[in-house]
C-alpha cells in the first residue's frame, strides 16, 4: 500500500492541493516514504513467496526467509 502511495504521490497531492485538502498529505515525506518501502520490501517478498492458496507453507521455506529478514533488520539497524 505505503508503495502505491509513493508511486502515485504527485497525482494524490495535486487532486487533495485541487481540493484544498493538501494538509492531509502535505505532512507526509517522499523520502520517509521511499525508506519505508525499501525496507519493507523484503517483508512483502517473504509474504508472496510464503502465501499459499490452500496450503500451509512448507517448513522448508520459513526458516530460510526468517534467517533473511533478521539478517535484513539486523543490517538496518546498523545503518542509523
Amino acid at each position: 500500500m505505503l508503495n502505491s502511495v509513493l508511486e502515485q504521490y504527485e497525482d494524490i497531492a495535486s487532486v487533495l492541493t485541487e481540493s484544498n485538502n493538501y494538509n492531509k498529505v502535505g505532512c507526509i515525506s517522499v523520502s520517509t516514504l521511499k525508506l519505508l518501502t525499501s525496507f519493507l520490501k523484503p517483508f512483502k517478498e517473504a509474504t508472496d513467496h510464503l502465501e499459499t492458496d490452500n496450503t500451509a507453507p512448507s517448513a522448508s521455506l520459513v526458516l530460510p526467509w526468517s534467517v533473511r529478514l533478521m539478517e535484513h533488520c539486523t543490517s538496518a539497524t546498523k545503518d542509523l
